[in-house]
């Protein structure tokens, strides 16, 4: 449950089978509370979803983003928190809980976005499709730049994932900043470089 009396805004965001540039098809609702502004470095915001499908996939839950103090006038910093179930269009379901802070740095230069980048740190636990205990930590800093695909591509940073139920660690790195849309995948010491889609 929310305390309305906390936010002074609300956005309600429908989507009705639209396709976005990711290929995806949405539906339902998006609801987003929220107060303060980032200039004043003041922002929370509580998002919920209701009804809402993505690529087939049903995803319930909650996310909260509050706004933290940077004492650096060239970033701005975000405790993210959230927790809830997708289910697959075969019924299965899978849990997660998450904590990361996002730090946006280059925000000096207002009129020039393209020196700016996100920094994202945190973790990630919960249940996969077979029902095995999961999780995710970001080992070194995910980093996302303006020049590389408008944010949207990871050009450094590494993330170790973990089976906890079979006790297995499998690494991904992102390397040092090449915005190439290449990774490495590391398992028993073996690695093997991987392309994502760009």
């Amino acid at each position: 449950s929310i305390n309305e009396t906390k936010y002074t805004k609300k956005t309600v965001v429908t989507y009705s089978g639209t396709t976005a540039a990711d290929g995806q098809t949405r539906n339902g609702t998006t609801i987003i509370y929220h107060n303060g502004s980032r200039v004043n470095e003041n922002l929370m915001c509580f998002v919920s979803f209701s009804g809402t499908k993505v690529g087939g996939r049903t995803i319930t839950g909650t996310k909260t983003i509050t706004q933290k103090p940077s004492n650096d006038a060239k970033k701005w910093i975000f405790d993210i928190s959230g927790s809830g179930t997708i289910t697959n269009i075969d019924g299965i379901s899978m849990n997660y809980s998450t904590f990361r802070t996002r730090t946006r740095s280059g925000i000096d230069t207002k009129l020039n976005i393209t020196d700016d980048t996100f920094a994202v740190t945190g973790s990630w636990e919960g249940t996969n499709a077979k029902g095995e205990n999961v999780s995710a930590t970001i080992v070194s800093p995910l980093l996302h730049t303006a020049l590389c695909k408008n944010f949207r591509e990871i050009t450094a940073g590494r993330i170790d994932f973990t089976n906890k139920s079979k006790n297995v660690t499998r690494t991904v790195d992102y390397g040092s900043g090449g915005c190439d849309g290449k990774g490495i995948f590391i398992q028993n010491g073996k690695e093997f470089t991987f392309s994502f889609k760009r």
